[in-house]
């Protein structure tokens, strides 16, 4: 573990930050650099956190200590090993949580609720309960599925500014079925309606032969995962009201369990 090379610049505190100040700004570098992508050297974070760059090369150099953050040898600094262990852990967390939610969802329908959180381009699975009807929709946890083909990923792409939405969406899109949107501009346009109205739909669009509903649930920052209801669509189309009457009821749970609501 590398420590950046001390700085001439004086920010003006000579005292030792409070403990809650301390928090805040590990949280905010932490932040950016999550949010604008490991590789940042200071010069480049200072540019996105209005900290004193001494005061960033603390902050920088306690969490590298602490092994949440990483500082190469050509002094790009990287989110941590330990930060990836307590993602994971967090992931956990935030499955168990919401379980009533998602119980109380399966209950009402007795279809497969999944749980799946934003993960760079896709939508990870953390968490599903399976339906018991003789034909029904599973898929393992932990597998990823992609964010314009599926309810779930819309759901998060919809919970993300529009700015974020569109980069995710930039480059060829795959069409896993003839129903898949492959055209930026027309999932944008969708995404649009699913921010107003909160469902996100998948007709057949990933695998032919299923739909599912799905809504994310919104945090302060931004989509903290997203709960769906995959089904046959010979099911689908008759319950599609009942879906997402249920699943509105069990994102809105969710957020109260999460302290959101």
């Amino acid at each position: 573990m590398r420590d950046l090379p001390a700085t001439d610049v004086d920010d003006g505190h000579t005292r030792s930050d409070g403990g809650l100040q301390v928090v805040r700004r590990a949280a905010v570098v932490l932040r950016a650099i999550g949010d604008h992508g490991g590789g940042l050297r200071l010069t480049d974070l200072a540019h996105h956190v209005d900290l004193p760059k001494t005061t960033i090369h603390r902050v920088v150099n306690a969490l590298a200590t602490e092994r949440l953050l990483q500082i190469d040898d050509g002094g790009r600094i990287w989110l941590g090993t330990d930060l990836a262990l307590l993602s994971r852990a967090a992931v956990v967390d935030l499955a168990a949580r919401i379980r009533p939610a998602l119980v109380g969802l399966h209950r009402s329908l007795d279809e497969t609720v999944d749980v799946s959180v934003l993960e760079g381009a896709s939508a990870r699975f953390i968490d599903q309960l399976a339906g018991t009807k003789a034909l029904r929709v599973v898929s393992a946890v932990g597998a990823t599925f992609p964010l314009h083909a599926t309810a779930n990923g819309k759901a998060l792409l919809a919970g993300l500014a529009p700015v974020e939405a569109h980069h995710l969406l930039a480059g060829p899109l795959e069409r896993y079925t003839p129903n898949t949107t492959v055209e930026g501009p027309v999932l944008e346009a969708e995404l649009d309606l699913i921010r107003h109205h909160g469902i996100a739909v998948d007709q057949e669009e990933h695998t032919l032969g299923i739909c599912a509903a799905g809504a994310a649930v919104i945090g302060p920052d931004g989509p903290i995962l997203a709960i769906s209801v995959p089904v046959p669509t010979d099911r689908f189309t008759p319950r599609r009201d009942e879906i997402v009457a249920a699943l509105r009821s069990a994102v809105g749970e969710a957020s109260r369990l999460l302290d959101l609501a």
